[in-house]
């Protein structure tokens, strides 16, 4: 008796394990046919024509718009999916083309998708504004590159530096906060060297003084120059600014025989004027 109950168990397990495999297979085979259809299904609306792109256009400064949209054109026509439609909405993996697009023209600030439908990629695109000059000396010769408010440098100026009224930043380039490092394009200059420029350049003390360049240096010092003398700081502490404001008004200084005021003292200018007499203020 005990033996034809064990015969008994030992087959309902046997049972029990044919079921399993076979709810695996019919498990497995719809997961495939499942994947099949949606294939053959996104095969079919892919070839649609109706969401096939005929058209690119792009809209913003006119000389750029027409390399963003050669640019894409060449992206998106050249391509061959072999299965799918390469110009198909469904198959474009639009965030990562337009990525692509930022990277390669980085005077662009942003690109936005404005189509109506999915047969024309319409799109505008918006170009950063220079508000500094990022430059550099090479071989005696100075290079310039325009950056946005945020420091991002996207273009190099083809224009005479000395005629622009930008602020000129000149800062050793391993400080930059670097984006590609093959290139000096798209690398962003640092905010706190920014905040410096901007303090010196909005303040209405020594606003009238046309302050233009700014030499960072390595040792912590900040140079500043205008037309016609210089004014040496510290980093640190670009608010001794002021002290040549008090200086002027007091006529301790007399800015058409400057040649430069040291002000990265507390309370403290020394200047040297250009029949080179060295000579001390004390506020």
């Amino acid at each position: 008796m005990p033996s034809l109950k064990f015969k008994k168990n030992k087959k309902r397990r046997i049972s029990a394990k044919k079921k399993r495999a076979l709810r695996r297979k019919i498990f497995a085979y719809s997961g495939l046919l499942l994947v099949g259809l949606l294939l053959a299904t996104f095969v079919q609306l892919s070839a649609l024509e109706s969401l096939n792109i005929r058209q690119i256009s792009v809209k913003g400064n006119k000389e750029l718009a027409w390399k963003v949209q050669n640019f894409l054109h060449e992206k998106i026509f050249s391509k061959n999916y072999y299965l799918f439609s390469p110009y198909n909405k469904l198959t474009l993996n639009e965030s990562k083309l337009l990525a692509e697009a930022l990277e390669a023209f980085p005077e662009i600030k942003s690109i936005e998708d404005r189509s109506a439908n999915f047969a024309h990629f319409n799109l505008q695109i918006e170009l950063r504004d220079p508000a500094f000059l990022y430059c550099k000396v090479e071989d005696e010769k100075k290079l310039c590159y325009f950056s946005d408010k945020d420091g991002f440098i996207f273009k190099k100026a083809k224009i005479d530096s000395s005629e622009s009224p930008l602020p000129e930043i000149y800062l050793n380039e391993k400080f930059l906060k670097r984006k590609l490092k093959a290139t000096l394009l798209q690398s962003q200059i640092a905010n706190e060297y920014l905040e410096k420029v901007r303090y010196i350049v909005n303040n209405e003390k020594v606003k009238d003084l046309h302050f233009k360049e700014f030499h960072f240096f390595e040792n912590g010092d900040l140079w500043v120059y205008s037309d016609t003398f210089y004014v040496k700081l510290r980093q640190d502490n670009v608010e001794n600014i002021n002290y040549l404001n008090f200086a002027i008004k007091n006529s301790y200084l007399n800015l058409d025989n400057l040649d430069y005021a040291d002000l990265r003292f507390k309370s403290r200018i020394y200047y040297k004027e250009k029949q080179n007499k060295e000579d001390e203020a004390e506020e």
